[in-house]
């Protein structure tokens, strides 16, 4: 071999054919290896102008680092091996082809015979441009190896990696980047044609340019790889007519173009996508279509669309879908198309959700019901509707399983399934053929702008521990609300929760339709919780007690009638006798109706006072402490039952003291207390308890005519602030808490003059007299349930009127014992008790006239301290009870 040689070819049987650093092989004929091998070393530049840069044949063996093939011309290789077990090993170095099908690197047969060759490229870059070509081309069961290489490609209809039938390619930590339209990054054409990509990059830029494509038996393996296209109709993946395998793990791709969909299946078999992603941007560019019977296994992996008319998944013509614990989302159009699908299954914590509110779109012909399956908290949200009118075996069954969610509604569903804790929220008027739930829920989505929801079920529905939460707006027979309507049978037992969607509560007869029953109304309906709004307590029932055989369940705020006796069999009624009419039966007072009053009624008179109670030896300052436990019961006609317990500590100090004229005295006081109150409903058995918290500070004032303060006329009076906190919780209820502040002044007279007297005692007598002014203030406090509770407007006069008979005995030591008895009659003005639930005054508070009657003893010791205690008692209409008790001391100096 000479230097400089137009032409360099290595015969059969030769060794090795070496190039120096520098040497350029002449561009006529390129470079021939026919034989066994040839070793070429670093340096070299083979050419080819219109002919393959290298070709290796008839089993030769090329092996190069870092040399430069380059090929320039129509058809013209910058490597072609052909033959069997002719092979050719590139570390380093480039390939490079000018003209239109010029492949980079073509591995196959020369002729009809079946024979091929096998390349292994490592560390190479190879680029081709012009059309039709290929950067790395395999055919007729050749096998191509690629590593941490790179190919490109420009021009149109270019290949990045072309695999042909029978053939076999392989690529690991590459990059495949194609320019030009209908381009593709790896095109595997043919029956066994297979290619295993792993942590490789492919990117086309173009329209209609795909990262994949594989047609008639071919398959493919992909391991973490990156596939992006920017064109319009630029699939990432087209696996087409007959593609035999399809599997994709750890690998992301990513269209913008319009129309691009990421990934295409047709008549493609088995696709299984595994802690993948698949992502479209553009318009119409759906992440995954199955077509023609093709089988989409998606495993742990993220499905999402985010342009307009882009479904996250279309299945279509006989194929499948299959979520395990995968996301799929369009974020502006539907979550899933289904013409002529055949199922849809989802498992294991997948989420599916449609951006447009739509979760499916059911279409096409098909010969039975779409199935449609979620089990194992699976979450899906959005409707399921028709495209276009929808036969009977065009509908979809539906079945929700293993705590599986679905939030949406629909008209199409030939039946639906609920087992072992699912739920769906129904957020529009929905239909189903029949309906079963066990152990699950359907909650009626609070209503829009006033429209409830209705539930309809053509067939029929068996409940078996199943629970429905709905909305009504709770007021009279009138009133608007959810409807659960069954034209067949109902069996089973259903819980029925009921929301107050703004109702004022009232009086119902026949009562609010909430189950309506065309079939056999054997199905039982109970009341979840409670149902209350306003002042009313509201009940389940069934039957219209104005039509015989009526199977529907209605909400009432009355008392079921007694039906009373059967009437005696044989005996008929006399027609001349007008039969008895049936009084209305009485509307039920929910108990918080008591409680709320009962908190009131605490708040009024935990901090009331006379001067008897609290002040002692009143002839020299002095400071004073007292404290009172008070117990009530009374009746709010004959459904509630309220109970009260008070108690209170109250401090004062004289602050000022004279003597001139008879006795004066004022002063300041602080008082801290507290109210628990019960209410319990004799008709519905809830009840209810409410708490009072408060703090007060106030001033008094207090003349006696007497400078000794034992007879004669004495006149009191005093005023304070109060502020509370307060809270209600009733049976089934959230607490509601609360505030508000009351002002109160108070003048108090009585005159005492001695009617008996022995030795050191005198028994005295004196009528006495109080006017107490009360107003509260406060804000409305609006319920959980919405009931608006008003208490702000009460304000009201008090008055007391009694007499007191005491007797003052003086021990040897200067000690005054003063034993009492007193007797008072009370009245309490209605409007001190005002109160409106949602506008409608209440009236279960306590009477507002009672009997008192006092006993006690105060002992002024010889010191500087005097004490006293007291018991009373009093009485009134509705059962009113009370026990109370007050124990005190004074300091004076």
């Amino acid at each position: 071999m000479q230097h400089g040689l137009q032409r360099l070819s290595v015969l059969a049987q030769s060794v090795a054919l070496l190039l120096a650093p520098g040497v350029s092989v002449a561009e006529d004929e390129g470079l021939v290896v026919d034989g066994e091998r040839a070793y070429l070393l670093a340096g070299a530049k083979v050419k080819g102008n219109g002919v393959h840069a290298l070709h290796v044949l008839n089993g030769g063996r090329a092996f190069s680092t870092d040399l430069e093939f380059v090929a320039h011309g129509s058809q013209a290789n910058g490597l072609r091996v052909l033959h069997d077990s002719s092979l050719a090993l590139l570390q380093g170095g480039v390939v490079h082809t000018h003209g239109d099908v010029a492949d980079g690197v073509l591995v196959g047969r020369d002729g009809p015979a079946p024979v091929a060759g096998r390349v292994e490229l490592r560390s190479v870059d190879v680029h081709t441009w012009g059309n039709s070509s290929a950067g790395v081309k395999t055919l007729g069961g050749a096998q191509a190896w690629v590593y941490r290489s790179t190919i490109g490609t420009h021009g149109i209809g270019a290949y990045g990696l072309a695999v042909g039938a029978g053939s076999r390619a392989f690529a690991e930590d590459t990059v495949i980047h194609t320019l030009g339209d209908k381009a593709y990054a790896v095109d595997i054409n043919g029956a066994n044609a297979s290619v295993e990509l792993r942590d490789t990059t492919l990117v086309t830029e173009g329209n209609a340019a795909e990262g994949i494509y594989l047609l008639d038996g071919a398959s493919a393996s992909l391991a973490n790889v990156t596939i992006s296209t920017t064109g319009e109709f630029s699939y990432g993946i087209n696996a087409n007519s007959g593609t035999r395998n399809l599997i994709l793990n750890g690998s992301r791709i990513l269209t913008t173009g319009a129309s691009a969909t990421g990934l295409w299946a047709y008549m493609a078999g088995n696709v299984d996508i595994e802690n993948s992603s698949i992502r479209t941007t553009g318009t119409g560019a759906h992440a995954l279509h199955g077509q023609g019977g093709s089988k989409l296994h998606v495993f742990q992996s993220e499905i999402a669309t985010e342009g307009e008319k882009s479904w996250a998944a279309a299945i279509t013509e006989g194929s499948s879908l299959k979520l395990v614990g995968s996301t799929l989302i369009s974020e502006r159009y539907g979550a899933i198309v289904a013409i002529g699908a055949s199922a849809i299954d989802a498992t294991a914590g997948a989420r599916i959700t449609g951006g447009n509110g739509t979760l499916l779109s059911v279409g096409g012909t098909a010969d039975a019901p779409l199935s449609v399956t979620m089990s194992d908290n699976v979450f899906a949200s959005g409707d399921i509707v028709g495209r276009g009118a929808m036969p009977d075996r065009e509908r979809v069954v539906l079945s929700l399983d293993k705590t599986s969610q679905w939030t949406g509604a629909s008209r199409i569903l030939d039946s639906l399934t609920l087992n072992h804790g699912s739920h769906w929220t129904m957020t529009n008027d929905s239909r189903v053929g029949n309906l079963r739930v066990d152990g699950s829920s359907i909650v009626f989505a609070p209503p829009v702008d006033g429209q409830f929801r209705t539930l309809r079920v053509d067939g029929d529905y068996v409940g078996n521990d199943a629970f429905l939460r709905m909305n009504v707006a709770l007021a009279g027979d009138d009133a608007l609300g959810d409807l659960f309507h069954v034209a067949g049978n109902t069996s089973g037992r259903t819980t029925i929760a009921v929301d107050n969607a703004g109702g004022v509560g009232g009086l119902t007869l026949r009562g609010i339709r909430l189950v309506g029953v065309d079939g056999t109304s054997a199905g039982e309906f109970v009341l979840g919780g409670r149902a209350v709004a306003g002042a009313y307590e509201y009940f389940l029932v069934k039957g219209d007690a104005q039509r015989a055989g009526d199977g529907d369940w209605y909400l009432r705020s009355t008392a079921p009638n007694d039906p009373g006796p059967d009437p005696e069999i044989g005996i008929s009624p006399d027609p001349a006798i007008d039969p008895p009419v049936t009084p209305p039966p009485p509307y039920v007072w929910r108990p918080e109706a008591g409680t709320y009053p009962a908190n009131q009624r605490a708040m009024t008179d935990i901090f009331q006072t006379s001067p008897h109670d609290l002040r002692g030896d009143v002839t020299a300052q002095g400071t004073w402490a007292r404290m009172d436990h008070g117990h009530a019961t009374y009746d709010a006609g004959d459904q509630l039952a309220t109970t009260s317990n008070t108690w209170s500590l109250r401090i004062g100090r004289d602050l000022a003291h004279w003597e001139r004229r008879g006795l004066g005295m004022a002063g300041v006081m602080l008082s801290t207390g507290q109210a628990h109150t019960s209410t319990y409903s004799h008709i519905s058995g809830y009840a209810s308890r409410g708490k009072v918290r408060g703090a007060a500070l106030g001033v008094y004032a207090t003349w006696y005519a007497d400078p000794a303060a034992i007879e004669g006329f004495r006149v009191d009076a005093w005023t304070q602030y109060a502020h509370f906190s307060n809270s209600v919780e009733g049976s089934g209820l959230p607490r509601e808490r609360y505030s508000a502040g009351t002002l109160d002044g108070s003048v108090e007279t009585g005159y005492a003059w001695p009617v008996a007297a022995s030795g050191t005692t005198t028994v005295f007598v004196e009528p006495q007299a109080q006017l107490t002014y009360t107003a509260i203030d406060g804000t409305p406090h609006r319920e959980a349930q919405g009931t608006l509770v008003v208490f702000d407007h009460a304000a009201g006069m008090s008055s007391r009127i009694g007499m007191r008979i005491h007797a003052r005995h003086i021990l040897h030591n200067g000690t005054v014992i003063q034993p009492f008895l007193g007797w008072n009659w009370l009245y309490r003005q209605r409007s001190l008790d005002r109160m409106t639930f949602n506008g409608e005054d209440v009236a279960t508070g306590a009477p507002g006239r009672r009997h008192a009657v006092t006993a006690g003893l105060e002992a002024r010791l010889a010191g500087h301290w005097s004490v006293w205690t007291n018991v009373e008692s009093s009485v009134g209409k509705s059962h009113y009870r009370s026990l109370g008790g007050t124990l005190g001391a004074r300091y004076s100096w």
